[in-house]
């Protein structure tokens, strides 16, 4: 290959990739890639290699704690509604037994009120069948005084 002085870099890369078999392109391509990354060490510094491979690191571990996390966040997402699920049952139990409370409330002295009519009742019944009873004794009473003071 012959290039005059004056040639450019695109002149350069095109030329070579016609006359070149593949094979030399691909030779081609590694000198230029390790030129360019030893350029970069050059002027960014080793410390940016270093930042790379510590942040390469760190996904690397990152990925390996992720699916420990993940099956965290779920045993935790899962506890989380159990604990919900348990609460809500709690809250509807203290409301049930609440509501039964006011209605035994308002229904004990109702059943109170029911008892003592029905006591009442059966009281003014005994005094009737007590009062029939004892009128013809004392129908008999006053015959018999009535009797006595006639004789």
């Amino acid at each position: 290959m012959k290039f005059d002085n004056n040639a450019d870099v695109k002149d350069f890369l095109l030329t070579c990739g016609q006359q070149l078999q593949v094979s030399e392109k691909v030779l081609l391509g590694v000198v230029l890639w390790r030129n360019w990354f030893l350029r970069n060490q050059l002027v960014h510094g080793k410390d940016m290699v270093l930042g790379l491979k510590k942040k390469l690191e760190v996904q690397s571990q990152f990925s390996t704690h992720k699916p420990k996390s993940d099956d965290a966040v779920r045993q935790f997402q899962d506890e989380s509604q159990r604990l919900k699920a348990q609460k809500v049952q709690l809250q509807c139990k203290l409301k049930l037994e609440f509501v039964q409370f006011r209605v035994s409330e308002f229904s004990l002295p109702k059943e109170i009120l029911q008892v003592l009519h029905r006591k009442t009742k059966e009281t003014f019944m005994a005094t009737e069948r007590l009062k029939a009873l004892l009128e013809p004794q004392k129908a008999l009473a006053c015959r018999k005084a009535g009797l006595e003071q006639s004789t």
